[in-house]
């Protein structure tokens, strides 16, 4: 009560209420300290249960109920001065006011706890419950807590971990016996301290993850704060998310087979879908760390490790990707002498098949491709991409077959195993860019190619950037140019007028493109959460168009090689 009094969150009507019943409390002889009370049971005369609790002085020396002959309760030690601390406390409130909660109080508990930030400014406000659950959901999304749907549950979670004992026990660690303490310089810094070991006993800590890179990988990717612990926590973390077991064949009740993850006993786990393969979530991670992030940002160090993981999962030859049913290759592999049985683990199917009268599919190997007939379920060898006669058997097969979609398939999966992570980690090692600019920032990436362009466009340097920009990235919004060039709205709306008056870009309002400069030439509407860009930055990105929407080698659209050369590319296709 104390704190939930102090602090700049609670709302006056309900600091009223408080402050009232807290000078009640100090005038009561249950708030000097060294007072000795026994609790228990309410009984008669005859030590019956009279079904009420009692509250009673307990005898000198009684420690447990002996010294003044009764037993039936315990003995609590007031051992701090509230009678003496509240009354100040108050009139600090009323003085000096309410306490704000700083940054830096909410950055300690985060880091000595390991929650998210809108949990720990959760907490330091208070720990606010209310009974109505609009009201308690319409709270937590407000300021200063901001949580959202996800951050609401975990509070929830918590809270119901803690229980009441626990919730009173962290919100009391905060009120030190001197209440002007809270208002001195680092006063409010020291009580989140104290709050958080607390917390920490009850609950235990866990890792501290940067919540700014939590944020950008959820807006950006969609990827859990996990991946923001894979990206700095070094090669243990990075391990973890990107786990080595090889997968599993089993059978399907359709008679096909289907791939699953590896439990450490062999036994099927959880089954891996052609829409979510292993290696999408940490290539998507790597590329974006590396082309996305400012230079010498810590996560980007951190990429290193996470491809260092995936490589080796790519690498090893047990490890399938699953590419759909092809059935032109299914048909073509009993008669193709290449084609022999797979040595890899077939589990049978759990479940009885679909129809009786369905064949159960064996699997069949070519080194490149593992195909099961006649289910005609295709799994790709990543690893056999690292041959370049691997990679002549797969394009010499699909053209064969006229199996176009299968050949884009590997060939966005030939992205991530290729050589353009290898030459992004190259350019992070040795760069031109400074610590805290962008790769994407073609002045300081590629600036004779900004050069080049301007004299060519017969603009000036800050146009010829941007003309870049637009002609190669796939989300060049008027938000991330601005943040990428360290643009002001006025310098970057100058740079727009300059390319227009020289006829290289056109103009308009167009829908979810979060821009209004566009380079000529056909358009591409894509679904959420993938913004419509220039058709002509669908090849350079290798994405191809589906019936369900983009296919593409990671979750987002994201440069598949360096910024420098995607620049470059661009501008020479573009002359």
């Amino acid at each position: 009560m104390a704190w939930r009094a102090t602090v700049r969150t609670t709302s006056e009507e309900d600091r009223t209420a408080l402050a009232a019943l807290l000078e009640t409390w100090a005038d009561q002889p249950f708030a000097a300290r060294g007072g000795r009370w026994r609790t228990g049971a309410g009984t008669d005369g005859n030590g019956r249960y009279a079904g009420a609790p009692s509250v009673r002085p307990a005898a000198d020396g009684s420690a447990d109920g002996a010294a003044d002959g009764r037993a039936d309760g315990a003995v609590r030690t007031v051992d701090r001065d509230d009678a003496g601390r509240l009354p100040v406390l108050l009139a600090l409130v009323a003085e000096r006011g309410p306490l704000a909660l700083s940054p830096e109080a909410v950055e300690v508990f985060v880091r000595r706890t390991g929650v998210r930030r809108a949990i720990a400014t959760l907490v330091l406000g208070g720990l606010p419950q209310h009974d109505d659950r609009d009201a308690h959901l319409k709270a937590l999304r407000a300021a200063p807590y901001k949580a959202n749907k996800a951050m609401a549950q975990e509070y929830d979670r918590l809270c119901q971990r803690l229980g009441d004992s626990g919730c009173r026990a962290v919100l009391a660690a905060g009120v030190p016996q001197d209440p002007a303490e809270l208002w001195e310089p680092g006063g409010m810094t020291a009580a989140a301290g104290r709050m958080a070991d607390a917390w920490a006993g009850l609950l235990g800590a866990t890792e501290y993850i940067d919540e700014d890179l939590i944020a950008a990988l959820e807006a950006d990717l969609g990827l859990g704060a996990g991946w923001a612990l894979a990206l700095t926590g070094g090669p243990e973390a990075a391990g973890r998310y990107v786990p080595g077991a090889a997968g599993v064949l089993v059978g399907a009740i359709n008679g096909g087979l289907a791939l699953h993850h590896a439990e450490a006993d062999g036994s099927a786990g959880r089954p891996v879908f052609v829409q979510h393969p292993v290696h999408a979530a940490p290539a998507s991670a790597v590329a974006w760390a590396l082309t996305e992030l400012p230079v010498g940002d810590p996560a980007a160090a951190g990429a290193a490790a996470v491809h260092a993981a995936l490589r080796a999962r790519m690498d090893d030859p047990r490890t399938l990707i699953p590419l759909g049913w092809h059935f032109a290759l299914g048909r073509a592999v009993p008669e193709d002498p290449a084609f022999g049985p797979y040595e890899g683990v077939v589990l049978p199917c759990p479940e009885p098949l679909y129809r009786e009268d369905t064949v159960p599919s064996t699997a069949h190997d070519d080194g490149v491709f593992v195909v099961s007939v006649p289910g005609r379920d295709v799994f790709l060898r990543p690893a056999a991409l690292a041959d370049p006669a691997g990679v002549e058997r797969a394009e010499r097969l699909c053209a064969e077959l006229g199996l176009s979609g299968l050949l884009a398939a590997v060939r966005r999966i030939q992205v991530v195993r290729g050589e353009g992570p290898d030459r992004m980690l190259a350019r992070a090692a040795d760069t031109p860019v400074p610590p805290g600019g962008y790769e994407l920032n073609p002045a300081l990436s590629v600036p004779e190619l900004v050069a080049e362009a301007g004299s060519t466009l017969g603009v000036g340097a800050d146009a010829a950037a941007f003309y870049l920009q637009l002609l190669a990235l796939a989300r060049p919004t008027d938000q991330n140019v601005r943040r990428w060039n360290g643009w002001s709205p006025a310098r970057h709306k100058a740079a727009q007028a300059e390319l227009v008056a020289a006829g290289a870009v056109e103009t308009g309002r167009r829908a979810r493109a979060g821009r209004t400069a566009f380079v000529p030439g056909p358009w591409t509407e894509l679904k959420a959460p993938h913004l419509p860009l220039e058709t002509a930055k669908l090849a350079p990105y290798a994405v191809c168009l589906g019936r369900s929407g983009p296919e593409m080698p990671f979750l987002r659209l994201l440069s598949p090689v360096p910024p420098h050369e995607l620049f470059a590319e661009a501008w020479h296709a573009a002359r």
